[in-house]
C-alpha cells in the first residue's frame, strides 16, 4: 500500500513548491530510503532557473544525496534496515551493450534521478539496491551526500594522467 510524503518540487523555473510523492513498498531488488541529506549541484540551479535541457515539470531536484535504509525489497541481502548508505544517481537498464561493457555512464536507457525522474528532495523514496552504497562509519551522512561529486573530480583527474607537467588544460 503506497503512502505519501512531503516533497519539495520544481513547477516551473524559479518555483518551488510544497509537493506530495507516493512511496509504495520496495519490490524486489529495491531498498525503500529515508532521506537525510541532498546537496544541491549546479545542474539542480540550472534546472532552477529553466537552463537545463529536459526537464520535466514539475520535477523534485536532488541526486547528490545520503540516506537510512528504511525498508528492503525481497532478494536484498547485502544491506541492513537502519544502514547509512549514499546513493548513484544514475539509474541504467543493466543489460545494454554499455551496462554489459561496464560503462553503465553511457547506458542506452539510462535516466537521470533528478533530472528526468523525480529526486531526493523528499522524506523517503524507492530506489534499486544496487544503487545503495553503504557508508563507512567514518564518513558521515553530510559528507556522503558529495561522494557523487567527488567520484566526478577524482575521474576527472585520473583522465588526465599522463599528462606532461606545463600542458594546458581547460577545467
Amino acid at each position: 500500500m503506497a503512502e505519501s510524503v512531503v516533497a519539495a518540487a520544481l513547477t516551473a523555473p524559479g518555483c518551488i513548491e510544497q509537493a506530495f510523492r507516493e512511496v509504495r513498498p520496495p519490490r524486489e531488488g529495491e531498498v525503500e530510503l529515508r532521506v537525510v541529506c541532498v546537496g544541491v549541484c549546479g545542474s539542480d540551479i540550472s534546472s532552477y532557473h529553466g537552463a537545463s535541457h529536459g526537464v520535466q515539470y514539475p520535477i523534485v531536484l536532488g541526486h547528490e544525496f545520503s540516506a537510512q535504509i528504511e525498508r528492503l525489497g525481497s532478494g536484498v541481502n547485502k544491506l541492513q534496515v537502519g544502514q547509512w548508505v549514499m546513493v548513484a544517481p544514475l539509474l541504467t537498464c543493466g543489460d545494454c551493450k554499455y551496462c554489459s561493457a561496464n560503462s553503465e555512464h553511457l547506458c542506452e536507457h539510462r535516466v537521470i534521478f533528478g533530472k528526468h525522474v523525480d529526486g531526493a528532495l523528499r522524506e523517503r523514496l524507492i530506489m534499486p539496491a544496487r544503487t545503495a552504497l553503504p557508508l563507512p562509519d567514518t564518513i558521515t551522512p553530510q559528507a556522503g551526500t558529495i561522494a557523487e561529486p567527488l567520484a566526478v573530480s577524482i575521474h576527472a583527474v585520473r583522465r588526465v594522467e599522463g599528462m606532461v607537467a606545463g600542458e594546458r588544460v581547460v577545467i
